[in-house]
């Protein structure tokens, strides 16, 4: 027959090493979902620096170019924006109603353009490549409705429809 010293010396070890591991964080209650969701809002985080530093240097490298050069680089890549935006607004969370049209109606205004006609005619004058531009004035291209219809809507947005909270 054993010890019951030996048992609850044996109990009491166990405990200790369990008390000892969770305080190590050997153990955790920290959940998958949770952790999951805390990486991916880094990501998105980390995604937006990158993303507003690789703008700010390509402005201050287009801002020392020559006038002209700088006047169409600006040019080019408000037509490019549009783009984006119009491709990407779908894909909008429910916490930034608006703010495509918004940055596509600035863009546009930067373009001096006020119809579909006229961007047609800015990106037609613009230094892009031709996949670039077929997007804009390519009836069958499969984003060109898409296009027209954010064009169409944020020539038509108004600047007070976001307000603040």
């Amino acid at each position: 027959m054993k010890r019951p010293t030996y048992r609850i010396a044996t109990l009491l070890l166990f405990v200790g090493m369990f008390a000892l591991g969770w305080r190590f964080g050997v153990f955790t209650t920290r959940s998958a979902e949770l952790t999951l969701a805390e990486r991916t809002r880094t990501d998105e985080q980390v995604d937006y620096v990158l993303a507003s530093a690789v703008w700010i240097n390509k402005m201050i490298e287009i801002a020392n170019e020559p006038p002209a050069e700088r006047d169409t680089r600006f040019r080019n890549h408000l037509i490019l924006q549009i783009y984006d935006l119009a491709r990407t607004e779908k894909f909008q969370t429910g916490n930034n109603d608006g703010v495509f049209l918004m940055h596509g109606s600035h863009s546009l205004q930067h373009l001096g353009v006020s119809n579909y006609a006229e961007l047609e005619s800015a990106v037609r004058d613009a230094r892009l490549v031709a996949s670039a531009k077929e997007p804009f004035l390519d009836e069958t291209n499969e984003d060109y409705d898409e296009i027209v219809d954010f064009v169409t809507r944020s020539i038509a947005y108004d600047p007070n429809a976001i307000t603040s909270p």
